[in-house]
């Protein structure tokens, strides 16, 4: 019980912390009125995890009946900006798992990457008409289907 008020106390305060973010903005104007900018953003998703273990179980070598674990889950930077009326751009950089476990489990790969890097130039000037644009993307193709789809023809 102790555990599950402390779960619902992270998970309060997590949203709290989400709908006060919008007031303090990593935001610079690169015009008068604000339409073209260049903005940055910090996410996480954080874990809070907590199992009893099978008898046996050890963990860093040490023998374990449980386990406590706080995990920063996808931790991402955003930055991205409309630079002029028709060129917008996007970037993403984090990491994926870290925690207590990560840099002890030997096959991890913790490191930061860059998941996304966009850019996009709209054709027609103030219309949402035509975009052209590529970039890296953390997914292979054009949707997340494919994305799967590609892996089951390996």
């Amino acid at each position: 019980m102790k555990y599950i008020k402390s779960a619902v106390a992270v998970l309060l305060f997590t949203g709290t912390v989400a709908s006060a973010q919008k007031k303090n903005e990593l935001k610079y104007s690169l015009n008068a009125d604000g339409t073209k900018y260049i903005k940055a953003t910090f996410l996480n998703q954080t874990w809070v995890r907590w199992n009893q273990s099978n008898p046996g179980t050890t963990v860093n070598g040490v023998s374990a009946d449980n386990t406590f674990d706080i995990g920063l889950r996808r931790t991402r930077m955003q930055l991205y900006g409309q630079l002029t009326d028709r060129v917008f751009f996007y970037t993403q950089f984090g990491m994926n798992n870290f925690n207590f476990l990560a840099q002890n489990a030997g096959n991890r790969k913790l490191q930061a990457f860059f998941h996304d890097v966009l850019g996009e130039y709209s054709m027609f000037k103030r219309s949402n008409t035509l975009k052209l644009g590529g970039g890296l993307t953390i997914l292979n193709g054009f949707v997340k289907v494919h994305h799967n789809v590609h892996r089951l023809r390996s």
